[in-house]
C-alpha cells in the first residue's frame, strides 16, 4: 500500500449528481452544499451573494469544488473515514486557476473567500502561505476539522460519485488559451456539439474499466500513481495540471491519494484548436489514456477481458483521402535509402511534417522531441543531418502528398481523425457495447471485437470515403 499524502487542489472537481442519487438513494450533493453554504452566511464569515442567479450559481459551483477536494482528502478508498484527514494545498495567486478546463461558473476570487470563511468558522485548520514564496512547493493549505468531517458524514458523498467538472467542449485561441466567451457563429455549433458529446461522456463514465495483472490482483491505483510519479507537475493535454501532490517539504511525491484522484477521470470532453471547429476536435478526459500501451493488456472493461483496435497510419490514410490518391503499398512509414532506419523516428517526423509550416520548424521540433527522450533515457541521438534525410526520404515515400508537408494541415486531419471517433462511438452506444476511446484506438470487451471492427470501417468511409486499415494493438 502506498503511503497517504497530501494533494493538491482540484479545481475541475466537483459531483456527479446522477451517481450520487444511485449510490445514496438521496440528494446528499445539494443537500450538503446548501447546509454548509447557509452555515457560513448565517455565521456573517461570508456576506450574502449579490441579488443575481449568476452570483448564486458562482458560489455554489465553487463551494462544490471545495467541498469535492475535501472529500477526497477524508475518504478511505470509496468512503468517508473520519480518521484520514488530508492537507489540501492550493494557490492564492491572482488567475492561477484561469486556463483549466473547469466549470465556467468556477471563481478563484469566490475560492478565497469561501476558504478564508471555513477557516473564520472552524470548518478547517488553514495555513495561509507568504504570497511572496507561495509557488509550486510551497503554497497555502488546509485540512479539514472534526466538525467539517461530520457534515460530510452527515451528507455523505463517496469519492465514486466525484466527478470532473470539464466542458463537454473546449475551444483553444491561437495562443493555446481556452476561450472562455465564443463568437456567436460558433455557439450555436458548440451547443450541437454539445449534446453529442453529452450522449458520449453519460455513456462511458458509467463503464467499470480497471487493470488486472496475471495474479488477478487490482493494479489500477498503483498504475496511475507511476502515471502521476512519471509526470511530475507538468499537465495532460495541455491543459489540465496533473494531479500530482506534494509534500511540506515541497518535494514531489506521489501516492495513492492522487492516483485515487486521477482515477475518477472518465469524463470525455473534446478540445478544439486555433479558434476553429475544424482544427483538432480529439476527446480527451479518461484516465486510461494517460496510461502505456503495456500496462492497458490489464484493462478489464465490466469484468470481461478487452481488446484494443487501433487505426493504422490513420493520418497519412486520411491526407491520402483528401487528395483523392492512393495509398502506396506496404507500410506508409518504412524509407529505403536511410542508414540504421528507425520506423518509430519516421512515424514521429511525418506527423511532426504535417502540423509544421515550415522545414526549419519540423527539424527544430524533432530535435526537441529527442531532447525530451534523453531526458527519459531513450534519445535517439538525432542531428540536424540525420532529421533531413528522413525528410527527403518520407518526401520521396510520399510525392503524391508532399505538398501538405509543412503545410500545417495536422489539425486538419486530426479534426478528421476525431469525428470517425465519435462515429465509431456513437455507432457502439447505439448496440449498447461499452467502449472506451484513446483518440485513434479503442477499447472494447474481447466478445464485441466484430462489432467494434465494423464500426470502425463503416465510420470512416462515411467520413472520408475509404476505409482505414486497423490493428488490433494487444
Amino acid at each position: 500500500m502506498l503511503a497517504r499524502k497530501d494533494i493538491r487542489f482540484m479545481p475541475e472537481l466537483g459531483f456527479d449528481r446522477e451517481k450520487v442519487l444511485v449510490i445514496h438513494k438521496a440528494p446528499h450533493a445539494d443537500q450538503l452544499i446548501d447546509h454548509v453554504l447557509a452555515r457560513l452566511e448565517e455565521s456573517g464569515k461570508l456576506k450574502p451573494c449579490a441579488n443575481k442567479p449568476s452570483s448564486r450559481q458562482k458560489r455554489r459551483a465553487t463551494l462544490e469544488t471545495i467541498l469535492a477536494n475535501m472529500i477526497l482528502s477524508t475518504s478511505d478508498d470509496s468512503w468517508l473515514n473520519a480518521s484520514v484527514r488530508q492537507r489540501i494545498y492550493y494557490s492564492r495567486r491572482d488567475g492561477q486557476y484561469s486556463n483549466h478546463p473547469v466549470d465556467s461558473r468556477f471563481s478563484h476570487v469566490e475560492q478565497l473567500l469561501i476558504i478564508d470563511a471555513f477557516a473564520a468558522v472552524g470548518f478547517i485548520r488553514h495555513e495561509k502561505a507568504d504570497r511572496a514564496i507561495s509557488g509550486l512547493g510551497k503554497s497555502s493549505s488546509f485540512v479539514a476539522t472534526e466538525e467539517m468531517t461530520s457534515i460530510l458524514g452527515t451528507y455523505p458523498v463517496s469519492t465514486l460519485a466525484l466527478s470532473f467538472n470539464t466542458p463537454l467542449v473546449i475551444v483553444k485561441d491561437e495562443g493555446k488559451k481556452m476561450m472562455k466567451k465564443l463568437p456567436r457563429d460558433l455557439t450555436k455549433q458548440v451547443a450541437q456539439l454539445e449534446e453529442q458529446m453529452k450522449l458520449i461522456r453519460d455513456h462511458v463514465s458509467w463503464q467499470d474499466i480497471g487493470l488486472i495483472d496475471g495474479n488477478c490482483k487490482d493494479v489500477t491505483l498503483d498504475v496511475l500513481a507511476n502515471v502521476i510519479k512519471r509526470n511530475g507537475p507538468r499537465g495532460n493535454e495541455g491543459s489540465n495540471q496533473t494531479c500530482s501532490v506534494y509534500d511540506t517539504e515541497g518535494e514531489d511525491c506521489y501516492y495513492e491519494a492522487s492516483a485515487m484522484a486521477l482515477r475518477q477521470r472518465t469524463y470525455l470532453y473534446r478540445v478544439y484548436n486555433n479558434g476553429s471547429l475544424e482544427q483538432g476536435g480529439r476527446l480527451f478526459g479518461h484516465w486510461i489514456q494517460r496510461i502505456s500501451k503495456e500496462d492497458r493488456k490489464w484493462a478489464v472493461l465490466n469484468g470481461r477481458q478487452t481488446i484494443g483496435l487501433d487505426y493504422s497510419a490513420v493520418q497519412p490514410h486520411i491526407i491520402y483521402a483528401l487528395a483523392d490518391k492512393p495509398v502506396p503499398e506496404g507500410d506508409v512509414y518504412e524509407l529505403d535509402g536511410i542508414h540504421d532506419f528507425n520506423i518509430k523516428i519516421a512515424k514521429k517526423l511525418m506527423l511532426i511534417m504535417f502540423n509544421c509550416k515550415s522545414r526549419s520548424g519540423a527539424v527544430l521540433a524533432m530535435l526537441k522531441h529527442d531532447g525530451e527522450r534523453a531526458r527519459e533515457g531513450k534519445a535517439w541521438g538525432l542531428t540536424r543531418e540525420v532529421i533531413n534525410e528522413y525528410i527527403e526520404g518520407l518526401i520521396r515515400k510520399h510525392p503524391a502528398i508532399a505538398d501538405n508537408f509543412f503545410s500545417g494541415i495536422g489539425l486538419k486531419a486530426q479534426n478528421i481523425e476525431s469525428n470517425i471517433a465519435v462515429r465509431v462511438l456513437l455507432k457502439l452506444i447505439g448496440q449498447d457495447i461499452a467502449c472506451i476511446p484513446i483518440h485513434d484506438c479503442f477499447i472494447v470487451g474481447a466478445q464485441n471485437k466484430a462489432a467494434l471492427a465494423r464500426a470502425m470501417d463503416e465510420a470512416a468511409e462515411e467520413e472520408i470515403g475509404r476505409r482505414i486499415p486497423w490493428k488490433q494493438e494487444y
